[in-house]
Order: C-alpha cells, then structure tokens, then sequence
C-alpha cells in the first residue's frame, strides 16, 4: 500500500510540473493530455520503484540513472511514433 500511496503522490505532484516543461520546451510539437499524464505516470513509477530498491538496499547511482535512462527512452520511442502517425488534413 506504501508503494502505491508513493506512485499517486509523485504522480500527482509530477503534473503540474510536467505540463509546463512541455508548454516550453516543444521538440515533437504541443503535448497532449494523455502524453503528460503518461510522462507523470512514468515519474511516478520510477519514484516507487527507487525507493522499492532503496528498502532492499539494492539501489546505486548507476542503477537509478541506467533505470532513469530507459524510462527516457521509452519516452522517446513512444513520441516518435506518435509523432509518425498520419493524420489527415481536413
């Protein structure tokens, strides 16, 4: 339940700042409501998962930046797809 309540919080609390990085920085053009709250979501799993590893005294820096790194670019991959779909003009 811990775990869970830790998700809903960091993810929650990860939105607002998550809606106003995309409102600036726009490299695939203006960010939906699913991609922010996906990208929240992703913050939000990633933060329970660090402190799942940190209570069983698992977690180094590497491991928190490889784990980091793979979220970004599963991100990343999922954008890119977005960003491919074809979408005609009406």
């Amino acid at each position: 339940m811990f775990f869970a309540a830790a998700v809903f919080a960091v993810t929650g609390t990860a939105v607002p700042l998550v809606a106003y990085l995309n409102r600036i920085i726009k490299p695939f053009g203006p960010a939906t409501f699913e991609m922010i709250v996906r990208e929240s979501t992703f913050i939000g799993v990633y933060a329970g998962i660090l402190i799942w590893l940190n209570k069983g005294q698992v977690l180094t820096y590497g491991l928190a930046i490889i784990l980091g790194i793979g979220l970004f670019i599963v991100e990343l991959l999922i954008r890119l797809r977005t960003r491919s779909e074809w979408h005609p003009v009406e």
